[in-house]
């Protein structure tokens, strides 16, 4: 089992849960697809909700951290003050809605130069990307972050998000769970 990546260089290094490899071992991997399309939707669901936050709060909305599982995620945004259940369901509907139009998600590798003079800052959610050469994702005309993380192709495959409850962490941070 892999229990972390991490990013070297050009490298993407694996952390596993056990090894008894030695250097010149042949291995085999798998990917357990249903876990990977989970972490996916997950993942992608965090730009999604981050999007539907800041058309529903304001402009105001970034992402202030998330963290996602097989079976839960989270995303925290910034935000002035707790989130009602009514709220909750507006942005669930709102996030839902993106899903319903089914907008493409579209992974670019670009200089950050670059990528900072198309999307301006806004693409460094959640902290500064390392690295000259950013990895973008980008849904056209609603959200476009520097992200690493694995990803769907269209916002369709995103199927269903349901925001299960929010609490206010600290002044200015609400944390989403979904």
């Amino acid at each position: 089992q892999i229990t972390s990546l991490q990013r070297v260089g050009k490298h993407i290094l694996h952390q596993l849960e056990s090894c008894n490899i030695s250097v010149g071992d042949t291995v085999s991997c798998e990917i357990e697809y249903d876990r990977r399309k989970q972490l996916a939707q997950h993942h992608s669901s965090a730009h999604i909700i981050n999007a539907a936050a800041r058309i529903i709060l304001g402009n105001h909305v970034n992402q202030a951290g998330a963290h996602k599982k097989f079976d839960k995620a989270h995303l925290d945004i910034t935000h002035y003050e707790g989130l009602t259940p009514k709220v909750e369901q507006i942005i669930e509907a709102q996030s839902n809605k993106l899903i319903l139009e089914e907008h493409p998600i579209n992974s670019i590798f670009m200089q950050r130069s670059e990528a900072e003079q198309k999307y301006s800052v806004r693409i460094y959610q959640g902290g500064v990307a390392p690295g000259n050469v950013l990895r973008i994702v980008d849904m056209p005309g609603i959200e476009a972050e520097a992200c690493g993380g694995t990803h769907l192709r269209n916002t369709k495959e995103a199927e269903l998000i349901r925001i299960v409850s929010s609490t206010k962490l600290s002044d200015g941070i609400v944390r989403i769970n979904y």
